[in-house]
């Protein structure tokens, strides 16, 4: 919903990443610069940059980053893993 607001109403560049998760985390493109908006997180002041995100993932819940395997867009087939703070495949 968050996603479709800043999308539709802002015209901001928005994505979903961890789809199937127990949660989905909404990114969002500020100043060319991917910001994630994850209410689960306590040790980050917002806004939160993706690569900030992917370094507490690491240190808090090393079982979801070590399964992260690349985001692939979906319009294009592309890896944007790198784009939006996380290793490629």
């Amino acid at each position: 919903m968050l996603t479709m607001l800043l999308r539709d109403a802002l015209g901001c560049k928005t994505c979903v990443v961890f789809k199937g998760w127990d949660h989905a985390v909404p990114e969002v493109m500020v100043n060319y610069t991917w910001y994630v908006f994850d209410i689960t997180i306590q040790h980050l002041k917002p806004p939160i940059p993706t690569y900030k995100y992917y370094e507490y993932l690491t240190t808090y819940y090393s079982n979801i980053a070590s399964s992260i395997k690349g985001f692939i867009e979906y319009e294009t087939g592309e890896d944007i893993s790198l784009e939006h703070g996380f290793p490629g495949k």
